[in-house]
């Protein structure tokens, strides 16, 4: 569907309020029946444009629809998306357990739909939220797993997204130097990402 179209393409440009437009032109023109990985993903939209302009009670409630919608779908890859994107909304919050949770059955559905573009983006969100919540070497074990599946994934985005949070880990480890080689890494790249939100969070 276009509206969902130019929703995502919002996404990647960090330009929220446009984005939440086109989505809501998306759900009045979205079919009434046999429309669940539809409206799911217009759902788990509305909670990244809502995350990236910092409304994060209302991306909470966003997120949760996506994951009750895909949860009981067939649509594993999508399902794995929006409850890796509760999680993280969720640790932003505060609730670390829930997170926690949440990010593990990302995972788990990122196992059976055998995508690795899925396994690494869910492998690292796990990994930043362990490392949010102070448990660092759990989340240098997640980034080791998560980087297997970016190499393979060989997508400069995620790759990108991933060494903005394994930067972050090697902090938190004391590992300074390997810290300030991602660091430097990910200036490098930074022109070649297109999503702003990502090199925010990497200049940050």
């Amino acid at each position: 569907m276009l509206w969902a179209e130019l929703a995502f393409a919002a996404i990647l440009q960090s330009q929220s309020r446009r984005g939440l437009v086109y989505l809501e032109k998306a759900r009045r023109s979205c079919p009434e029946k046999n429309a669940e990985a539809l409206i799911g993903r217009i759902y788990s939209m509305s909670a990244s444009l809502h995350r990236i302009a910092g409304n994060l009670h209302e991306a909470l409630a966003a997120s949760e629809n996506a994951a009750e919608v895909l949860g009981s779908s067939r649509e594993s890859s999508l399902a794995c998306s929006a409850y890796s994107m509760l999680g993280h909304i969720l640790a932003t919050l505060g609730r670390f357990p829930f997170a926690i949770q949440k990010h593990a059955q990302a995972v788990a559905l990122s196992d059976k739909s055998r995508s690795v573009v899925l396994r690494s983006q869910a492998l690292a969100n796990l990994a930043e939220c362990l490392c949010r919540m102070g448990r660092v070497l759990e989340a240098a074990n997640a980034a080791e797993l998560a980087e297997k599946s970016v190499r393979e994934a060989n997508n400069p985005a995620i790759s990108y997204a991933f060494n903005t949070i394994l930067a972050e880990i090697k902090l938190a480890a004391g590992d300074y130097q390997g810290a300030h080689r991602v660091v430097a890494r990910l200036d490098q790249d930074a022109k070649h990402n297109q999503a702003a939100y990502i090199v925010g969070h990497a200049l940050y």
